[in-house]
């Protein structure tokens, strides 16, 4: 995912409170029936809803907040309301048209997805249903030209079918498909052909693998996009849902080959590619099992993914479940709930990593091994009634570790309960011998250079905000984002070269002990940019030392 943070929703997408018209409230008529046509459009799509009666209103589904940004009413005596979930119109009619464009933000927030993501090639464009779904009370059919990725056909032509609530990308147009096994790839050809190699021969072989411990659908479809970007950057988005694994790539350094990226790369798709596991392999399932499940078990079966293909071998894979636990580490709270609330980007996929690279380190014999993530997800699988959630992973968790696991199972989901801290749960199982304090001189590393910057970036940023706040690191350069509505002596944006004279993406042990340092004489802390400029603050009180662990190798 992308270098940036999650906000509110309402005031990330307005820049202001939201006020939802109590008008909405009127429109009570059901409308039983309706259809949608998709069309292609300069910059966006054309919706041209029909209805067999005259109608006066209309419900849609509950989206509104982004589609309040991204439609134009065409119709006159149209209007969507300010809910953004609702049309009425002035005279009653059969039809109303509404201009849709993409979301400006899209890959800026999590888990809230552009209604249109145009093609650079421009054969075709994606259309996310959720958008134009209807209410619960209507029976929608949605037609278009293109590329339908339901069911098990595969082909592009016209299409009409009823909308069952399945949120998925349409692609409206004449996209270029090809097979390869069991998936079908839609190409957007602007996309740079070494980065398409790529991502195909990652979701190729990333397929293979997963076929053998689950059953994947009968066919699944991975889009491949290309957005060119004003800034040199390269940066991705990826999402998943019913059959289709979206990857979008954005930005113009994706236009020549970097090999130092391609590790990352595959980590990326190999995630989407599980959550399929996640999505489609129990359709009655929810998933409703917290977001850190989710996406710490992409995260982690990925890495295991790459190195059972020998993408990543045993020192590297070693090295990312050390760095998951140490970015969990740095996150601020004592139990999974404190960090998710203060850092719902990050510690998702640290915190869930870190929790299933421990359950995984607890199997042995048969059970253990590279693979033993996902064996603990196919164990967990087996019963496709309600929801998967962490009582059943470590209910699955169990039955594979056996008697001798049972002690360091019940420290992890006390974790994940809230009943006791990360420290005391580490400092346990490092009693148990499943993990290992690390020496000082292990702790002048990268990994734990990130991980006390961004201790130290914490710090500041807790002492001077009481609301949204965040860091990002972006070649090789930490930024403090302190909102002035948050934050109190900070500039909203500050590219973060060295603190207290030490380097803090190369020093940043260093860097973090004579903050603590300064902070316990009641000193001024001292910040330098990437172009000069200082930027002195007050200290805050001094942190306690921090005990760092690595998994046994």
């Amino acid at each position: 995912m992308n270098a940036v943070h999650l906000f509110v929703i309402c005031a990330a997408l307005t820049g202001a409170p939201c006020a939802w018209a109590a008008d909405s409230r009127s429109c009570q008529s059901p409308v039983p029936h309706a259809s949608v046509e998709i069309d292609k459009a300069a910059g966006g799509a054309i919706l041209s809803y029909r209805f067999p009666e005259k109608i006066s209103c209309f419900r849609l589904s509950d989206a509104g907040k982004v589609r309040a940004l991204t439609w134009t009413m065409l119709t006159a005596g149209a209007t969507l309301l300010d809910d953004g979930n609702t049309v009425v119109l002035a005279t009653p009619a059969r039809r109303f048209d509404v201009s849709i464009v993409p979301f400006a933000r899209d890959g800026q927030i999590d888990r809230v997805y552009s209604p249109v993501i145009a093609f650079g090639d421009r054969r075709a464009m994606a259309v996310y249903s959720r958008y134009l779904a209807a209410s619960e009370a209507t029976k929608l059919v949605v037609k278009f030209k293109g590329y339908l990725p339901l069911g098990s056909s595969a082909r592009v032509g016209r299409h009409a079918f009823t909308d069952r609530g399945d949120d998925i990308y349409l692609i409206v147009g004449e996209p270029e498909v090809t097979q390869r096994g069991q998936s079908s790839l839609v190409l957007d050809r602007a996309t740079p052909p070494w980065l398409i190699a790529h991502a195909v021969d990652s979701v190729v072989r990333g397929t293979s693998a997963l076929v053998k411990d689950f059953s994947l659908p009968r066919r699944l479809t991975y889009l491949i996009t290309y957005t060119e970007a004003e800034a040199d950057i390269a940066q991705w988005r990826g999402d998943t849902s019913a059959q289709l694994v979206r990857l979008n790539f954005m930005g113009a350094r994706w236009q020549s080959s970097d090999p130092t990226r391609l590790a990352d790369l595959t980590g990326f798709i190999l995630h989407e590619l599980f959550h399929t596991v996640n999505h489609v392999l129990a359709p009655s399932v929810a998933g409703d099992g917290g977001l850190s499940l989710l996406e710490g078990s992409a995260e982690a079966a990925a890495s295991s993914l790459r190195n059972s293909l020998g993408m990543l071998d045993e020192r590297a894979f070693a090295g990312v479940k050390d760095a998951a636990l140490l970015r969990c580490q740095s996150i601020p709270g004592n139990t999974l709930a404190d960090k998710e609330r203060n850092n719902t980007r990050a510690a998702p996929y640290a915190c869930g990593a870190a929790i299933q690279y421990l359950g995984a380190a607890l199997l042995t014999g048969d059970a253990g091994g590279p693979d033993a993530t996902l064996r603990v997800w196919r164990q967990m699988l087996l019963d496709k009634t309600g929801p998967y959630d962490w009582a059943r992973y470590f209910a699955a968790l169990r039955v594979l570790a056996g008697p001798q696991g049972r002690a360091q199972v019940d420290l992890l989901e006390k974790l994940v309960s809230g009943a006791e801290p990360l420290s005391s749960v580490l400092a346990g199982l490092e009693r148990q011998h499943l993990i290992r304090r690390q020496t000082d001189r292990e702790q002048q590393g990268p990994a734990q250079s990130a991980f006390f910057a961004q201790l130290t970036l914490d710090q500041i940023l807790d002492s001077h905000c009481t609301g949204m706040r965040g860091t990002y690191f972006l070649d090789g350069i930490y930024t403090l984002d302190a909102p002035a509505a948050s934050c109190a002596g900070l500039p909203d944006k500050f590219p973060v070269a060295s603190i207290n004279g030490y380097a803090l993406a190369q020093q940043g042990r260093d860097a973090y002990f004579e903050h603590q340092r300064r902070c316990a004489a009641r000193g001024q802390a001292t910040l330098h940019d990437t172009k000069g400029a200082v930027l002195s603050i007050a200290c805050s009180e001094p942190r306690q030392n921090v005990e760092l662990y690595s998994f046994l190798h």
